[in-house]
């Protein structure tokens, strides 16, 4: 593993990320972490993806993170509202981690992961799969939806108040959502949208 890509540093990070081979961890003298979908794992070199996290004012630390090959698929590292957290987006599964916390890491609870939205005048990251979406904000995930869409979420436009979607409802009429910024609720849209 060369490093996921694209590393997308919205936001300011008071951290530093490398990318390594498993093998490069099993002499390291920091702790090291695994998890996978389901959250904690025994650490072991067949990981997807190995990280070492040194944030700018703790030790170093380490995480091993699985995953799979999933079509559209995004990968990568993602800078949060907090400055000392990061999204890893590892074959489609997506890592909520806290570098100054060693072993704290979240699994978002959407799959696939397939876009990422920073929205930097509004301190906020948005994680989109096909169909629900995951809003993270200064103080950590802030809310994730259920179904909005069939297929194809995108996000459209995103004000101080709400937060403009579409995606493909599989019907001849409008496409489009409307969610409360701040908690995710929908206050707009089609039969496919959910509380």
């Amino acid at each position: 593993m060369a490093g996921l890509l694209p590393l997308d540093f919205a936001f300011r990070a008071k951290y530093k990320v490398e990318s390594c081979w498993p093998e490069d961890l099993e002499y390291a003298k920091f702790p090291i972490f695994a998890f996978n979908e389901n959250g904690p794992r025994e650490y072991d070199t067949k990981v997807s993806a190995s990280l070492i996290i040194r944030p700018d004012e703790d030790e170093p630390w380490a995480v091993g993170l699985d995953g799979d090959m999933v079509s559209e698929q995004a990968t990568g590292i993602y800078a949060c509202p907090d400055p000392n957290c990061f999204l890893a987006v590892v074959d489609s599964w997506a890592y909520y981690i806290d570098s100054t916390t060693p072993g704290g890491v979240t699994v978002l609870p959407i799959y696939p992961v397939r876009k990422i939205y920073s929205c930097v005048s509004f301190d906020m990251l948005f994680a989109l799969e096909f169909a629900s979406m995951t809003a993270i904000g200064p103080t950590g995930i802030m809310w994730s939806t259920k179904r909005l869409v069939v297929d194809e979420l995108s996000i459209t436009r995103i004000s101080e108040e709400v937060v403009h979607g579409c995606g493909d409802f599989h019907r001849d009429d409008e496409n489009l959502f409307v969610l409360d910024r701040l908690t995710g609720k929908v206050l707009r849209g089609n039969i496919f949208c959910e509380e």
